[in-house]
């Protein structure tokens, strides 16, 4: 549901356990019609699914003597609880889909998900840098996060009014999008809810220990998912700029001329170089080789001048050239693309005077 972050530091994003077991406790002696299917009811891999988060906390609080909700009552309010809280993290908020890049990129490494069907939206409710998925559904607390993964535009955070490049939820993501994987895996919602309460019932001994932290992490479902989104972001690292944003891998794509390569020419030849993927700002670096050499080497001054992505070049040779184009990312972890293009220079157009030319 919600992620134990592997840099703590950063993210203080948990499924509110903690007002989760406050809702139980409360609810803990409020008659509830038994919902027996709910109970001891295996999940689609055909495990045991056991609630008594309720009456753990019950008994906690009471004794063992204590009157507490049996099993099926104890499934009845835990998922009466989770219905409860799920329609509040939902209400108003505009759900959207993932961008086509998100999904380009992220559906090998969720093969039990199709990422066309989930769904993101900011909620007002949902607690400070916190993601929360309830199945295919995935609230943030960060509208900027949502915009950037639902449009691919960048976003920028700021720390102290400065931009804050280790700001990104990216990982948060990757983890949330395990738990829409394992919600499927399991067979839908429902089982989904019963999985969950169930885990943090058998780990529910640490809430003894006043560390709901441990509890959460302790949890089979939230070490799976934060296993998937390390792995999958470290498969990644190639396609997240500075930002720590997911792009697509940098690709120089043809040159674009404008003129004629020609020696003497009177008109300079200017040349054009674009790229795909990548994240803005990017940095192009122009060499060439001339005609019997062998090596590339920096553009002479007096033959080219360069502007980011464009050179405007006076040939002084004919024959053949190869131009070669690199473009990066600075400060990010994107891999730089690197391309040969080939130009043929024609010689010096030799005018003859035309009063020559009739005698």
């Amino acid at each position: 549901m919600e992620q134990g972050k592997p840099k703590p530091t950063r993210w203080t994003s948990r499924w509110p356990v903690a007002v989760a077991l406050a809702a139980v406790v409360s609810l803990a002696a409020t008659p509830t019609p038994p919902l027996a299917q709910f109970s001891g009811a295996p999940d689609k891999s055909g495990e045991q699914i056991n609630c008594g988060l309720t009456r753990l906390v019950c008994q906690a609080a009471t004794g063992e003597d204590g009157t507490c909700p049996g099993p099926s009552q104890s499934c009845s309010i835990e998922l009466t609880l989770y219905h409860i809280y799920m329609a509040r993290l939902g209400k108003g908020v505009k759900l959207r889909s993932l961008h086509p890049r998100y999904v380009e990129l992220l559906a090998p490494y969720y093969p039990n998900l199709d990422l066309d069907q989930v769904r993101l939206g900011h909620s007002s409710n949902q607690p400070l840098r916190n993601a929360t998925t309830d199945c295919l559904n995935i609230y943030f607390n960060d509208a900027l996060a949502v915009d950037h993964f639902v449009t691919a535009k960048a976003k920028v955070h700021y720390r102290g009014g400065q931009p804050d490049p280790d700001n990104t939820q990216v990982d948060l993501l990757l983890h949330e999008l395990r738990h829409a994987e394992q919600c499927m895996e399991l067979g839908g919602r429902e089982a989904y809810a019963r999985r969950w309460f169930s885990e943090l019932t058998r780990s529910g001994m640490l809430l003894l220990k006043g560390s709901s932290q441990l509890l959460h992490d302790a949890m089979v479902m939230e070490e799976d998912a934060d296993a998937v989104a390390n792995e999958v972001l470290r498969a990644l690292g190639e396609n997240l700029d500075a930002r720590g944003e997911l792009v697509e891998e940098l690709a120089l794509l043809p040159l674009v001329r404008a003129g004629i390569p020609r020696v003497g020419a009177v008109l300079p030849v200017v040349l054009t170089a674009n790229a795909n993927g990548g994240a803005a700002p990017l940095q192009f670096t122009w060499s060439m080789k001339r005609p019997g050499r062998k090596q590339f080497y920096r553009v002479p001054e007096l033959e080219g001048r360069i502007w980011h992505n464009q050179m405007v070049w006076t040939p002084g040779l004919a024959g053949t050239y190869q131009i070669k184009v690199e473009v990066r990312h600075p400060g990010g972890r994107l891999a730089p693309a690197e391309k040969v293009y080939t130009l043929q220079v024609e010689p010096r157009q030799i005018q003859l005077c035309s009063r020559f030319l009739t005698m």
